[in-house]
This record gives structure tokens, sequence and C-alpha cells, in this order.
């Protein structure tokens, strides 16, 4: 049974990405990533159920965003949010996956970070 079950994991190889660009700070790990081919610095949140972006990371990949306002739930309470359209998101020398992410401003996460944050990945890319 072992022996049958190794070799379905030999059949199915992943391969890894050669080099993914990531930063270190304070305990958090940034990856660059893109969308439309706009370069931005995005936090690995395991917590977030979903990807978010900030509103000016939004404008500068040209995301197409929805005008509706809604409240949603985070870890830090309620949230201002906006949904854009599916869109690849691709952290550079690694993967890729097609995500909805939600636009609500990141600013003062970003100056609590130091860093300039263009959005935070969660669970929806992860």
């Amino acid at each position: 049974m072992l022996a049958a079950l190794a070799g379905v994991a030999r059949a199915q190889p992943t391969e890894l990405p050669s080099h993914v660009s990531a930063h270190f700070r304070n305990g958090l790990i940034f990856v660059d990533a893109t969308m439309y081919g706009t370069l931005g610095l995005f936090l690995l949140d395991t917590g977030a159920g979903a990807t978010a972006v900030d509103p000016h990371y939004a404008m500068a990949a040209q995301l197409h965003i929805s005008r509706q306002h809604e409240q949603v739930t985070g870890r830090g309470g309620k949230l201002d949010v906006r949904r854009a359209d599916p869109t690849a998101l691709t952290i550079v020398g690694g993967p890729q996956a097609r995500i909805a992410p939600v636009v609500t401003d990141l600013s003062q996460a970003a100056h609590a970070m130091g860093v300039p944050l263009g959005g935070i990945l969660g669970e929806d890319f992860l």
C-alpha cells in the first residue's frame, strides 16, 4: 500500500520557484508581487481571509473596482471595502493565482509597519 502511495506522490512532481523576492521586517514577511504588471509590496498574512489592496495600488494597477461600499469584519473590527474584479496576482519569481481582492485603505497599517504597503496576501492566494 505504501509503495502504491509513493508512486502516486512521484507521479505529480511539484516545481518550486527558483527565486522569490522576500523581505523580513519585525517578524513579518513581505513579498514583491504584481497585478497587471504593477509592482507592489505585499504582506503575507495567513490569518486574513482575503487579499486586500490599498486604493493607491489599485489605481496604479488599474484594477476594476466596484463603486459600492461594503462593511466586512476583519481581525481589527469592521472595515469599509470595495470589491475588485478577479485578476491575476503574481509573486515575483514565484506562483500566480487568480483572486478577487477587496480594496481598502491600508495607510495606517503601512505607516505602523514602516513600509509602502501595496496589499495584504490572504488565504485566497495562499
